[in-house]
């Protein structure tokens, strides 16, 4: 999706081709890559988030109170509910 939406920019938009010659490429790749790496630590730091606000227990060694998972961040979240 992503990646579609950046070709489709650059052919219609971005003439770098002619602004860049050559260089048009590598500052297409880039751009692609910075994007890239956007997506991948705003899906990083949501994925952190989710995880620090759940209170369920998903570890796979059974049931255990906040506190005593050994998770840094899941067991920082608060008083377990009732």
């Amino acid at each position: 999706g992503g990646s579609a939406l950046l070709s489709w920019y650059l052919s219609k938009f971005a003439n770098y081709d002619a602004t860049y010659g050559s260089l048009g490429a590598a500052i297409g790749l880039m751009m692609w890559m910075w994007m890239s790496s956007i997506v991948i630590l705003f899906g990083a730091e949501l994925n952190s988030e989710i995880e620090h606000q759940t209170a369920r227990d998903s570890t796979v060694q059974g049931e255990k109170p906040l506190g005593t998972r050994g998770a840094a961040m899941a067991d920082t979240v608060g008083h377990a509910a009732a």
